[in-house]
């Protein structure tokens, strides 16, 4: 939460409901300039926050998915992902995900990075969490609407991928920054 008294801080006047969705609630809320003081009204995308999992094989191998988007009308690849639920830890959320979307499950589960996704349409956090020795051995569960086509890569193949342009999902290319940085360390 921004300190109230920075002065690149805009005091919210007011705020109202402007929708509710699936997945997301829209706000409008107007806001003072600090500099002019004019009240000007913005649109916030109210979302829970979200998981990248970058999950690890005993053979050192990533865990990643295939499926259709219906935002990019495109089959994209991607790490295991998905929405919080009220009162899961991200943590909890990433196994949950990973057994769900591709039957694996693994241990030492560990959160290596946090972003905001879009600070300035959405007010939620994206967490990215690695989880070791992931193996096969959990029961798959598709949400509706979803079809999952599980598959692995090697570091070398997701650059690659990356590179020719089939892996192109922007949170998961940053998940896969922030797993190359921690690992270096």
């Amino acid at each position: 939460m921004a300190d109230a008294s920075d002065p690149l801080v805009w005091p919210r006047e007011r705020s109202e409901p402007a929708g509710e969705f699936r997945h997301f609630r829209v706000r409008r809320d107007w806001n003072r300039s600090p500099d002019d003081g004019a009240v000007r009204d913005f649109y916030v995308l109210e979302m829970p926050d979200w998981v990248q999992v970058i999950a690890l094989t005993p053979a050192g191998r990533f865990v990643m998915v295939e499926q259709f988007r219906p935002g990019s009308r495109t089959v994209t690849t991607e790490f295991p992902a998905g929405l919080v639920e009220e009162g899961e830890t991200a943590e909890e959320c990433a196994a949950r995900e990973l057994e769900e979307e591709t039957g694996h499950r693994g241990d030492r589960v560990e959160v290596i990075g946090e972003v905001l996704p879009n600070a300035a349409l959405q007010n939620n956090r994206l967490f990215i969490v690695l989880i070791n020795d992931c193996r096969p051995t959990g029961a798959r569960d598709e949400d509706p609407g979803e079809l999952i086509r599980p598959l692995e890569a090697d570091p070398g193949e997701i650059d690659a991928m990356i590179a020719d342009g089939r892996f192109r999902d922007a949170y998961g290319i940053v998940a896969w920054d922030f797993y190359r940085r921690w690992n270096r360390g």
